[in-house]
């Protein structure tokens, strides 16, 4: 009789098997389930509406579509800064946010590194929450004045 039971037994266990599985009482070895999923991307952040003192500058950007590796996104495009003087850029950036693509906004923005890096303020659709994200910037055509020359 205890035969029987030995073999009941190990019948049970091998049918309990795999309604432990599913609820988690056995650990495969299986990475992709370890893995965590990637964050989704977020949705582009608009440019900010207030003029802060900080952020004296207005710039024009108009991006080419950006993207994103999971942790930031990445893009580049054209742009013009209107002030203190007026020069058109090439841009690129690496931030864990983004702004409009396809159309020209317009931004507030500092100089961190003249004529290289740019500051501009974000501003999280809804929420009013704002950011700042570093553009790398080359000028790409100085503005000169009619009558003169460059050196």
């Amino acid at each position: 009789m205890s035969r029987l039971r030995l073999i009941f037994a190990v019948a049970l266990l091998f049918a309990a098997l795999p309604v432990m599985h599913a609820q988690g009482g056995f650990r495969t070895a299986n990475w992709l389930a370890d893995s965590a999923p990637a964050p989704r991307a977020e949705p582009p952040w608009k440019p900010e509406d207030t003029a802060k003192a900080r952020f004296p500058i207005t710039v024009s950007l108009t991006q080419n579509t950006p993207r994103y590796d999971g942790v930031n996104y990445r893009g580049d495009g054209m742009g013009h800064v209107f002030n203190p003087q007026g020069e058109n850029i090439r841009f690129s950036y690496r931030c864990d946010l983004t702004f409009a693509t396809g159309r020209s906004t317009e931004f507030f923005g500092r100089w961190i590194v003249p004529d290289r890096k740019l500051e501009i303020l974000l501003e999280q659709p809804g929420t009013g929450r704002t950011r700042t994200c570093r553009v790398r910037t080359v000028v790409a055509q100085r503005s000169v004045p009619a009558g003169t020359s460059t050196p």
